[in-house]
């Protein structure tokens, strides 16, 4: 054709390839001409058709950058902006003013448009399209269209024009090919679309297509050649939604999406069981969870990073598994070697979530252990964010069913938590009925973990009446933590003996205390003990009027707390960050922070809450006066 159309006869084009490629350099010889390849398949395709000879050039367009092409400039086009998107429909269909500007009243539904089509080209050329067509069609309607993205990909269809073709082609031209790599290219798409996460990286794909790390990266990058990923950053990869789309249509035979889906939970199961075994041996040894082979040496430090990395993926991931009831027993071992990750970072919501996907599927499947822990693990995260009330409703629940599997070490653990939520709540002679319960049955068993938490427990109600008895029994409770080697038992009874030190208006053995407990190494990274310490150091250098250490303690204690989207806690530190304002001379300032404590306290059972609307109401009458 392309002879044909420099005016070679068609009787004379060669039948042969490489006489028809021969001929065509001939045909070029001496002229000047430029030839646009557009869209073009491979290397195959395009070099029969170079010209070889001087005053000719060639412009190629092709997802693939076609390195191997020698002698080329190569420059990868960038997404168009959105500015530039919106311009180009606006100009396309008409939508704009006699002076080429955009619709103001349409400009923000433009804007929409352009971001579901991704502002890849073939997509705006098809909406605007489709908006030329009809003038009364208002942008609004296309966008509300596209934003279902069952069917996106059919409303980017138009006569031949179809991004779900050109995705197609794509993915047909690598598996096709003859090269092991491109197939696996392919089939790392399929995978993208049957666990539909926000990220992608070699380790995970490695794992959910049991191949090795280095061959799951190379198919990643081939992804990222035909521009079906984007490398976000260094091995995490995205599809665009409309890729997504595509890749959800790919990975439609249900055996395959739930293999994939129970490939990937392993992997993270694997991950999870890693963190847990590093941050609390004593959990991962408690709940059985999988055993972690010796590849290395795992720190507290990689755990984390790991975990941070891949949180929004796995949350995703066991919805998904929750919703479609797929790989139960791999989800509910993921969720509960989770647990001491997501108590470390402080990531409480996605801690709420995921147990309660555990409690919905452990209840499906008929799991009395697995409800058990999902409901005591549920009841911890409301305890961290002060809904007290909540979290004794849920331990309340999983107190019979425990017994009833004659679980006593479990049984100790709910009868102890109960106690410390009555206590908290001021039901005071029920928490001392189930702390003596909790202690009795921890002698009787030798458990010194839990006979620490009834300890801790009856110290921190003695601390209302009798501060030194309190301390005694945190004392005592610090002895059976060492005895079980739990760094955190130990770290939480020096926060509670400095707690009491201030009950008993003794600023400087407090503060010794809780300095004591944060230099303590637990091994955990306990986020929630660990702001109860700094709560208590503010206000120790609050009372011993070192009140600028106390001013930068308190910003500290801000930051941490907003880092890890701890808004319980950030209540909190605003409490006494509050007082360290009063106290400095800024009162317009402890006003403005007691007012953001009560908007962020005022849904849970915080102890601090009566005195905090005191505090408010007395600020604003001086305000006033």
């Amino acid at each position: 054709m392309l002879l044909r159309g420099l005016g070679v006869d068609a009787a004379a084009v060669p039948e042969d390839p490489d006489a028809a490629a021969a001929l065509l350099r001939t045909t070029l010889a001496g002229t000047r001409t430029l030839l646009v390849l557009d869209d073009a398949a491979g290397l195959t395709q395009v070099r029969p058709l170079l010209p070889s000879g001087p005053g000719c050039g060639v412009l190629v367009t092709c997802r693939s950058p076609l390195l191997a092409l020698d002698g080329a400039t190569h420059i990868r086009l960038a997404t168009l902006t959105e500015a530039e998107s919106v311009t180009l429909v606006a100009l396309a269909s008409g939508r704009c003013t006699e002076d080429r500007e955009v619709v103001p009243l349409e400009q923000a539904d433009l804007a929409r448009l352009t971001r579901l089509c991704g502002r890849l080209p073939l997509a705006l050329r098809i909406v605007a399209a489709r908006l030329a067509a009809r003038d009364a069609l208002p942008v609004s309607s296309l966008v509300g269209q596209l934003t279902a993205h069952e069917d996106r990909l059919d409303q980017l269809e138009l006569d031949d024009l179809s991004v779900r073709q050109s995705l197609l082609m794509a993915y047909e031209s690598l598996r096709a090919s003859g090269r092991r790599l491109d197939r696996r290219a392919a089939d790392a798409l399929v995978a993208v679309g049957a666990l539909d996460l926000p990220e992608y990286s070699a380790p995970l794909l490695a794992g959910v297509l049991e191949s090795s790390e280095a061959q799951a990266g190379a198919a990643l990058d081939r992804l990222v050649d035909v521009a079906l990923l984007d490398e976000v950053r260094l091995d995490r990869f995205v599809p665009h939604d409309l890729v997504r789309d595509f890749a959800r249509e790919l990975a439609e035979d249900v055996a395959d999406r739930r293999r994939l889906t129970a490939a990937a939970l392993r992997w993270f199961m694997a991950g999870a069981a890693r963190s847990a075994l590093v941050l609390a041996p004593e959990l991962h040894r408690q709940r059985a969870l999988p055993a972690v082979p010796s590849t290395g040496e795992l720190d507290q430090e990689s755990v984390l990073a790991w975990g941070d990395v891949e949180c929004a993926n796995l949350v995703v991931l066991a919805e998904h598994s929750a919703r479609d009831g797929q790989a139960a027993t791999e989800l509910l071992t993921l969720v509960q070697a989770l647990l001491p990750y997501l108590r470390a970072r402080g990531r409480i919501p996605e801690l709420t979530l995921l147990n309660e996907l555990a409690l919905q599927v452990a209840l499906r499947e008929q799991d009395r252990n697995a409800q058990g822990i999902a409901l005591i693990d549920l009841a911890g995260a409301h305890f961290d964010t002060g809904r007290f009330a909540e979290a004794l409703r849920l331990m309340d629940q999983a107190l019979p069913l425990w017994r009833g599997l004659r679980d006593p070490s479990r049984e100790q653990l709910i009868l102890n938590n109960r106690g410390m939520l009555l206590g908290l709540l001021g039901r005071d002679e029920e928490a001392v009925v189930a702390l003596q319960e909790a202690l009795a049955l921890a002698v009787e068993h030798t458990d010194p973990y839990n006979e620490a938490l009834a300890l801790s427990g009856l110290g921190n109600l003695a601390e209302k009446h009798d501060p030194r008895l309190a301390i005694v029994h945190h004392s005592r409770s610090i002895e059976a933590g060492k005895r079980c080697g739990m760094g955190l038992v130990q770290m939480s009874g020096l926060c509670n003996i400095g707690n009491a030190h201030l009950g008993l208006d003794e600023p400087a053995e407090a503060l010794r205390h809780y300095r004591a407990a944060l230099e303590l190494e637990t091994g955990s990274g306990q986020w929630h003990t660990e702001r109860e310490c700094r709560l208590g150091l503010v206000e120790a250098l609050r009372r011993l009027r070192r009140l600028d250490e106390a001013r930068a303690a308190c910003r500290e204690l801000l930051g941490l707390a907003a880092e890890l989207q701890d808004t319980y806690g950030e209540g909190l530190a605003r409490h006494v960050y509050g007082l360290v304002l009063r106290d400095v001379g800024e009162p317009a300032q402890a006003l403005a922070q007691w007012r953001s404590a009560l908007r962020q306290l005022a849904t849970g059972d915080a102890k601090v809450l009566p005195d905090l609307r005191e505090l408010i109401a007395a600020a604003e009458a001086a305000d006033v006066a």
